[in-house]
């Protein structure tokens, strides 16, 4: 720092300090300068930090997420540090629900849904991933009902189901 005031000095031919070996205090040019240098400095840290949040490409603020309990407990709640890193400055209101919100409504800034959205107005849908659904039958209920040959036959076992499965259907097969 006493390099930059002394260049400071030579290049506007004022002095800004009263410098003795015991002491160092303002002249009155440095009196004047402190307040603006103040100012100036103060303008730099604000652009600063607007530059380096835009070129972070950061979400700041409160951001309101609903998504399936599942996909929240196990996708969003453990998010990985690099997605976090990009999270640093937002509050985060995350609300597990299997229901359709209204976005608008309910203020949601994201949702995450299984399924299809046609009908919804006013929602724009991004596929984020592709996962197969699986059925999966308990031995107990094979050997009591035995093995299905077809998907209706489903219907007699003992299910624990999603609604966007019975909606929309699934491919049958056996392994």
């Amino acid at each position: 720092m006493p390099k930059t005031i002394s260049r400071l000095e030579q290049a506007r031919t004022i002095r800004l300090l009263n410098r003795s070996t015991h002491a160092v205090s303002l002249t009155e040019d440095g009196e004047r300068l402190l307040p603006l240098a103040g100012e100036v400095t103060r303008g730099i840290e604000k652009a600063d930090a607007a530059i380096s949040v835009a070129s972070r490409d950061c979400v700041a603020g409160r951001v309101r997420i609903t998504a399936p309990t599942s996909i929240l407990t196990t996708c969003l709640v453990p998010l990985p540090q690099h997605a976090r890193d990009q999270l640093q400055q937002t509050e985060r209101n995350l609300r597990g629900s299997d229901r359709m919100a209204d976005l608008a409504d309910e203020a949601i800034d994201l949702t995450i849904r299984t399924g299809p959205l046609d009908g919804i107005p006013g929602n724009r849908a991004q596929v984020l991933c592709e996962f197969p659904w699986v059925t999966c039958v308990a031995p107990n209920d094979l050997a009591r009902r035995g093995t299905s040959q077809a998907p209706n036959n489903l219907e007699s076992y003992d299910l624990i189901s999603l609604s966007v499965v019975r909606t929309f259907g699934v491919d049958f097969g056996i392994d």
